[in-house]
């Protein structure tokens, strides 16, 4: 709704749905409006102060010229414009992609991303980067999920800003259990766990040497069920870590953030085939962990 007080001078639709409206209001100010619902509602769109705004033109729906009294022309094109990523992209983790916009008299771009569908930004990409860049390179995060949106933001007010159209992919693996410091009995029953995004079926291996050598725990299992229910091997150690991979593409993969302990004792000599003479020394030997 618009205050009756308003006065409008043009309407330009994009679409059926989308459309602008120019005009002032009751203190002479120039007034543009929004909407995206066919006119039932009308957004007031911020803009600098200007007299009264008499002619519209748009190319999209998010970008507008408007010609004002004395041939003032104003854009809300400084109220930044993703181009992408813009939804449907999927980007696998660790690979580098390209983030570009358009923007107008704004100096600096925050960037920021999110994974549940915008309803948080907490993961920060840049803090401030030259809007006249028009595009910024980055290494994608392990942060697996399809509900992934960038958002840019004017650097010195984040409430100009504008983020992805719909939902993009980063597709990767992250190990959520074990990811360090616990310990793990042999013989027990224990969860590896894990998320993941565009991904179908998973590999998972072990370590007991941070990684020198890995041994399997599964050849596959069904990505979307989130964990693996493992009965701990008998090789006790203080340098474990889980590997999980993409079984068409090894190069998909997560591996826990730090080591962990499967505890136990594993006799190793004798374990069968030795013969010992009576009266003879010999070696015991056994590897602990935990």
């Amino acid at each position: 709704s618009v205050s009756i007080l308003t006065s409008f001078y043009d309407m330009f639709f994009t679409s059926d749905l989308n459309g602008w409206s120019c005009g002032r209001n009751s203190s002479m100010t120039g007034m543009l409006w929004r909407t995206t619902n066919s006119g039932n509602i009308w957004i007031n769109e911020t803009i600098p102060a200007v007299g009264p705004l008499r002619s519209i033109w748009s190319s999209d729906p998010k970008n507008v010229w408007v010609v004002g009294d004395g041939g003032n022309i104003i854009s809300n094109a400084e109220r930044l414009y993703l181009t992408s990523p813009n939804g449907g992209d999927v980007w696998p983790r660790g690979s580098t992609q390209t983030i570009t916009w358009k923007y107008f008299n704004i100096a600096n771009i925050k960037i920021d991303l999110s994974t549940d569908d915008g309803t948080t930004w907490g993961i920060p990409i840049a803090n401030s980067v030259p809007a006249s860049s028009n595009s910024y390179n980055f290494t994608v995060p392990n942060y697996p999920s399809s509900n992934c949106r960038i958002r840019i933001s004017d650097a010195s007010d984040t409430t100009v800003n504008d983020f992805s159209e719909t939902k993009f992919t980063i597709q990767g693996i992250k190990v959520q259990s074990p990811n360090g410091a616990e310990i793990w009995n042999v013989n027990t029953q224990q969860n590896i766990s894990w998320t993941s995004a565009g991904v179908n079926n998973l590999k998972i291996d072990y370590t007991t040497n941070n990684g020198t050598n890995w041994l399997p725990v599964i050849a596959s299992t069904p990505a979307s069920s989130g964990s693996y229910r493992w009965t701990v091997s008998n090789t006790p150690s203080n340098q474990c870590k889980v590997r999980i991979s993409d079984t068409s593409n090894s190069s998909i993969s997560g591996i826990s953030d730090n080591t962990f302990s499967i505890r136990g004792i594993n006799i190793t000599a004798p374990n069968g085939g030795e013969y010992w003479v009576i009266k003879t020394k010999q070696n015991i030997t056994f590897t602990s962990g935990g």
